[in-house]
């Protein structure tokens, strides 16, 4: 993680504080904003390696600022969303490949989180009939079109690609049951037979 630069969007300045001194540590640059247009203004002159974003941002909210990063960079973004929002899932559509924590949650979940993030864009492509998984780009393509995901509906995919159960320990259920059926939305729009059900991983 050393020499990454992170964004961090946050309109709690302690809370922000506390994350610049986590990610400080490891070696990261952080910058930090406290509203939707600051964030705009900072990403739209620096490329970051992460964009960490409060759902809850005033002037511009964290959705659009995300939805907007993630139309100019593919770059990770870890969302920080209202504890138990639930429209995270059709939000999450637009996100790229993201990362979701919930409030509360601790410096060993943020870096986690950070890591998964980081380490996930090194990792090989996924294929499964005429759909690809590009962990580098956070989407899955087919010839009929592409679709952003999540990383946690990336791993859902990596996971039913090889018959694998997801386990919905460090997940919860209704986080992996709304990535399943998310995912599966977005293979039937790109003309894929790979589908899942019972949100734990196994093909139809």
């Amino acid at each position: 993680m050393d020499g990454k630069k992170v964004l961090i969007a946050e309109e709690d300045r302690d809370f922000a504080a506390a994350m610049e001194r986590a990610f400080g540590k490891r070696g990261c640059t952080v910058d930090k904003v406290y509203d939707g247009v600051q964030a705009l203004n900072a990403f739209g002159e620096t490329e970051y390696d992460l964009f960490v974003c409060d759902g809850r941002l005033s002037r511009f909210s964290g959705e659009n600022a995300i939805a907007e990063y993630a139309a100019r960079y593919d770059s990770p973004v870890i969302y920080l969303p209202e504890s138990g929002f639930v429209g995270v899932g059709a939000f999450a559509d637009n996100f790229g490949f993201a990362a979701i924590l919930f409030r509360p949650f601790t410096e060993s979940d943020l870096i986690r989180a950070a890591e998964k993030c980081f380490s996930a864009r090194e990792r090989e492509d996924v294929a499964y009939g005429n759909v690809v998984l590009s962990f580098k780009t956070g989407k899955i393509f087919s010839e009929i079109g592409e679709e952003r995901i999540t990383l946690t509906e990336a791993e859902l995919f990596e996971k039913t690609v090889a018959g694998e159960k997801t386990d919905e320990k460090g997940y919860g259920f209704t986080t992996i049951y709304s990535a399943a059926l998310a995912l599966d939305r977005k293979l039937e729009k790109i003309g894929s037979d790979l589908h899942v059900k019972n949100g734990i991983g196994q093909r139809s």
